[in-house]
């Protein structure tokens, strides 16, 4: 069977969500750096009435502040006295652009960033609990084949069939989800390459964090458990009308009981779909594999760099 190409893994670290500890809004930032946005999350309470008295409805009110980081993306949210939760893209601090997965040796100096992004905008936060960590990989594969060959598939940690939307398939459950997208598409750019998602929260999120640093080992282990439960099924890939024909019979799809050629053919003279006929008989189907598991070895590493946009032929090594 054709596999998938043998582009080296480039599996790390996401989006990444974390509690925060023991420090207040900054009373000054740099506006032109970020954008701060307040409100107030208003509760009505329905009048209720207990044994003739009439009680007047009330309200129940919170208030919040979020400040976002106009180039990283970076958004820190909380009440308006104390910062809470901080949520970013890693490749983004780093690059200005989620479109590119960071090598792994790169990854403690977009950490050194966000906490320099995070000294800016609070006073004395720090980062204390992550709460969502989504780690990814790029794959040079067609985009077509890739969802043809999970279409449909029921995850075994995941209750619903994945939710297909135009780019990709997405797998979601109360902790975990799985996606599979055209990541250029989703950019807005060209097609590729297709992105390899696992987003986990609560009892899914291993401890990847020890309170200076993120353990991409830890990490890859639990992408490689969580991925390799998808079962992608055999994929064929005509490529002109003979390979069309010749896959519906490999398939056993018969129109009518009858062969597909047959029926495309049943006006031609009798020597053209004898041809056909002998054609489509001759035609050997060779299906595509999305190989998952010969992708990710128990022993695997994180040495290469694939771009969204960026396309290589298959084996091609990335720098």
């Amino acid at each position: 069977m054709l596999r998938s190409s043998g582009l080296p893994v480039v599996c790390t670290f996401d989006t990444i969500r974390f509690t925060l500890r023991c420090g207040g809004w900054a009373p000054e930032f740099d506006p032109a750096e970020w954008d701060e946005s307040r409100g107030e999350i208003v509760r009505s309470v329905a009048p209720s009435v207990r044994k003739g008295l009439s009680f007047p409805a009330t309200e129940v009110v919170k208030s919040w502040r979020k400040r976002q980081h106009r180039t990283s993306d970076m958004r820190i949210f909380g009440t308006s006295d104390e910062p809470q939760n901080v949520e970013f893209s890693l490749p983004k601090v780093a690059h200005g652009s989620n479109g590119v997965l960071l090598r792994p040796a790169d990854v403690p100096a977009a950490m050194d960033r966000v906490h320099d992004l995070l000294g800016a905008a609070t006073s004395g936060a720090r980062l204390a609990d992550p709460t969502r960590v989504d780690v990814a990989d790029h794959l040079d594969v067609p985009a077509d084949a890739a969802i043809a060959a999970l279409r449909g598939f029921k995850y075994p940690k995941i209750q619903k069939l994945p939710v297909e939307y135009p780019t990709g398939l997405c797998w979601v459950g109360s902790e975990l989800k799985i996606r599979l997208y055209d990541k250029g598409v989703e950019m807005g750019g060209a097609p590729g390459p297709m992105r390899l998602e696992v987003e986990m929260h609560g009892a899914k999120l291993p401890p990847i964090w020890d309170g200076t640093a993120l353990d991409s080992a830890l990490a890859y282990r639990k992408f490689r458990d969580y991925v390799l439960l998808l079962v992608p099924r055999p994929v064929a890939r005509p490529t002109n009308l003979v390979q069309f024909f010749a896959t519906l019979e490999a398939e056993g799809c018969r129109p009518f009981g009858r062969p597909a050629h047959e029926l495309y053919a049943i006006h031609h003279c009798s020597r053209r779909r004898a041809k056909l006929a002998a054609d489509v008989r001759a035609q050997v189907v060779t299906p595509w594999l999305l190989d998952l598991r010969d992708r990710y070895p128990e022993s695997g590493e994180w040495p290469a760099l694939l771009d969204a946009g960026e396309r290589s032929e298959p084996g091609a090594e990335v720098a």
